[in-house]
């Protein structure tokens, strides 16, 4: 994930509404990013504008989630 979307496990900079909200992870995917390489996919929901949006990352985050 970029540092730039995320601010911390509570509050994104929201891609589509450009604001700090609070989100909601509703998929975590991992997949191989290169032979000896692990990925990662998130589907996150903003709780402002509620639009969803996809965020790939090389790094697994404890992210507890609302589901």
């Amino acid at each position: 994930m970029t540092k730039q979307c995320f601010i911390d496990q509570q509050f994104l900079n929201c891609p589509f509404c450009k604001e700090k909200s609070e989100y909601k992870v509703l998929t975590e995917t991992e997949f191989d990013y290169s032979y000896d390489e692990k990925a990662y996919v998130f589907t996150v929901k903003c709780t402002s504008c509620e639009k969803i949006s996809l965020h790939v990352s090389k790094y697994q985050i404890d992210i507890s989630y609302d589901q």
